[in-house]
């Protein structure tokens, strides 16, 4: 499945989600589906993290803002039981 997400005021700014699954039979009652999502953001948002010395000390209250990546990919497993 693929969706696309346009953003009409501003176009560079758009989003996809794709997700793709293969599920197996193993017997008459069990299934292992294997799943795969990839969500991309071309114009992602500012995430905020903490600071810290060379030390590992953190410094309290102290944040910078950075960017993030614009690819996500999720990877899942299940077992799926039939009764």
């Amino acid at each position: 499945m693929l969706l696309i997400d346009g953003n009409l005021d501003e176009t560079s700014d758009y989003r996809a989600d794709f997700t793709n699954y293969v599920a197996v039979a193993m017997s008459g009652r069990l299934a292992l589906k294997a799943s795969l999502q990839l969500l991309y953001d071309n114009e992602p948002s500012l995430g905020s993290l903490q600071l810290f010395t060379s030390d590992g000390v953190l410094f309290p209250g102290t944040f910078v803002v950075a960017p993030v990546d614009d690819l996500d990919s999720i990877f899942t497993v299940s077992l799926v039981m039939n009764f």
